[in-house]
């Protein structure tokens, strides 16, 4: 029988898989692997290792040959990074229209730019009419946009006012980030715009010019790599984080150096290991005290090193941490600057405080949970709740702490209404589409298998089916 000619190993998992009529669980289950996995293989986002293909292609019937061809073809970098390879190639009329009209047409007229710098300017005008349709400040100006022009056309022209436009972009981006429930929506214009970056830096540039790209880099990896946790794609977060430390170090930047490091840490605790995650923390901590930065004056570092110690088991430390955080709340004003925003931290002025309140009370809930304490842990997370907002941006913390809540519940024996919170978590995760958040309800769900039996845990597997599958 001849082999058809498949276009990409996704698509040719993605047929044979449902040839079979198997679903992703199914399968994931036969290869003991976990069904996020088999998703992000159908997406294209990952290929198995060869150690993988020959027990996959004995299950689907497929040639061992042309799978390892296939992966082989999808782990080929494209041969530009250029942001062509991961936007789309035209501008959606309803954001055309709200760009001035000498943008719009420069736009519609761009023939003879070159591919590169034109996919640079497609990504430029998404960024700014997304702001100006979901973002409580001002995006560039026309003037800045016109700047913009100039570097499209002008490969070496990175002005001291272009800078500060990409820096703006940059921040713009952070906050885009914050904002947005399905963080995966962002991921294809954050790779193109590293691309673009990337691509600046390979001119000759003045030092200060390299240095303030660098910080920019860094920023739009630390982006890309928090889009990948969120997807649960571990491995691929790790690479960019560790991206955003070496741009960071050229950079010079103290700020993104301890952002980088947190978030090494941070991934290390979801990773199970706990143990790795301390020194990092640690020394993202001494550097803070070090520098001249607002970071020294937050409580997240401090948050998760309680967390790590909770894991470890170590109450008194995680105590300590507690308190530090605590009395740096205390300290806490409202408002907010690039290095605020650069921490996941940008609120309306007013709500700065409240926020870093709703957060220490969350961390806490989980750290008792950690320690085995559920009814201190309970308290203090329904206390979070009543300080948390409303709006798309918290959607994400909604669904943890309806988690957490439902860990406390089964530790004390209420199941009823673990699965009430786990129910609740789910629909939050629903709308967000957060492998990771996802995962922390499965995680949830393990501890249920003693009532497997009963109704309500029944009901709550169907939806958790349902969620799955709307996850992807």
């Amino acid at each position: 029988m001849t082999t058809p000619a498949w276009s990409s190993f996704s698509q040719l998992l993605r047929t044979y898989r449902r040839n079979k009529h198997w679903s992703q669980e199914q399968l994931a289950e036969y290869l003991d692997y976990s069904y996020e996995a088999i998703s992000a293989w159908e997406r294209g986002l990952r290929h198995p290792n060869r150690h993988q293909l020959p027990h996959l292609a004995t299950l689907l019937d497929i040639d061992a040959d042309v799978l390892a061809r296939l992966c082989q073809a999808g782990r080929t970098p494209p041969k530009q990074k250029t942001l062509a390879n991961v936007v789309p190639t035209a501008l959606p009329e309803t954001l055309l229209t709200l760009l001035p009209a000498e943008v719009r047409a420069y736009w519609q007229n761009r023939q003879h730019v070159d591919q590169a710098r034109r996919d640079f300017f497609l990504h430029v005008l998404i960024m700014i009419s997304t702001a100006l349709t979901t973002l409580p400040h001002e995006p560039l100006s026309p003037y800045s946009l016109e700047r913009l022009v100039n570097v499209l056309t002008h490969a070496t022209h990175v002005d001291e006012a272009t800078l500060a436009d990409l820096e703006s972009i940059t921040m713009q981006y952070w906050d885009i980030f914050r904002r947005t429930p399905v963080k995966s929506d962002l991921l294809s214009g954050g790779l193109g715009f590293l691309g673009t970056i990337t691509q600046l830096l390979h001119d000759a540039l003045p030092p200060k010019t390299q240095q303030r790209l660098c910080v920019i880099g860094s920023d739009v990896t630390q982006i890309v790599g928090d889009i990948f946790f969120d997807m649960h794609l571990y491995s691929e977060a790790e690479t960019y984080y560790q991206s955003s430390l070496r741009f960071a170090q050229q950079g010079n930047s103290d700020v993104l150096w301890i952002v980088g490091l947190r978030s090494m840490g941070f991934l290390s605790v979801y990773k199970g290991e706990p143990h790795k995650a301390l020194p990092l923390l640690a020394e993202a901590q001494r550097i803070a005290s070090l520098s001249d930065t607002i970071l020294a004056k937050l409580p997240g570092l401090a948050l998760r090193e309680a967390e790590t110690r909770a894991l470890v088991g170590d109450l008194h430390i995680c105590e300590q941490a507690l308190g530090r955080a605590e009395r740096l709340i205390g300290q806490c004003e409202d408002g907010q600057n690039e290095e605020v925003i650069r921490c996941g931290e940008s609120r309306r002025d007013g709500d700065f405080v409240r926020s870093q309140q709703a957060s220490f009370l969350g961390y806490k809930g989980v750290c008792y949970l950690r320690l085995g304490q559920p009814s201190v842990a309970q308290l203090a997370l329904e206390e979070s709740l009543t300080l948390l907002d409303m709006n798309s941006g918290m959607l994400r913390s909604w669904a943890v702490r309806f988690t957490d809540l439902g860990t406390a519940c089964i530790q004390q024996g209420h199941l009823e209404q673990a699965c009430h919170f786990a129910q609740q978590a789910l629909e939050k995760v629903e709308q967000i589409r957060s492998a990771r958040t996802l995962q922390r309800v499965l995680t949830l769900r393990q501890e249920l298998e003693s009532w497997k039996d009963e109704q309500v845990v029944k009901t709550l597997d169907e939806q958790i089916t349902a969620v799955k599958k709307a996850v992807g």
